[in-house]
């Protein structure tokens, strides 16, 4: 049987930021279950991945280009001006294996610019059972850091949900 070649990373990466932007209020419903009760869904989302791109800039000859799937603002019911930020970073192959760390620097740099809250959610769809990266520790000379955060292999996905 011949083997299945992955989808192209340039195809892959433009569909599932337009699934992501078509459904995002289905989105946060389907991961946050209490999603209604924290964030105002009657107010529109503000897409900022573009703007969050410049953080990643290319290396010459675009190689080693690095960017957010989808970042996007989203009011809480709380009112005012708060707002949280959802990073969406979506992986179909294992690369490298340095998503954990990849998401690290996503998270601090987001907060170094926005100083708010911030959700991050890594959705896998490659095909590895045991590749499941949720947390990124780093540790050196009694100093610890240790950053989660919420990872959801589709692979998993009972298809009777």
């Amino acid at each position: 049987m011949p083997k299945k070649r992955p989808i192209a990373k340039s195809i892959d990466d433009p569909i599932w930021k337009s699934i992501l932007e078509q459904t995002f209020s289905h989105f946060l419903t389907f991961f946050f279950p209490n999603a209604e009760e924290v964030f105002d869904l009657d107010k529109e989302f503000e897409y900022l991945d573009k703007e969050f791109e410049t953080l990643f800039p290319p290396e010459p000859n675009n190689k080693g280009f690095r960017y957010v799937d989808k970042l996007v603002k989203v009011h809480l019911k709380e009112g005012g001006e708060k707002f949280i930020l959802c990073h969406i970073e979506v992986q179909s192959r294992k690369g490298k294996g340095d998503l954990a760390a990849r998401m690290f620097e996503y998270f601090y740099k987001i907060y170094d610019k926005y100083k708010v809250p911030i959700t991050a959610v890594a959705i896998l769809a490659d095909g590895s059972k045991n590749y499941y990266p949720s947390v990124y520790t780093q540790e050196f000379m009694g100093t610890r850091l240790t950053y989660e955060f919420n990872c959801y292999k589709i692979l998993n996905q009972d298809e009777h949900f």
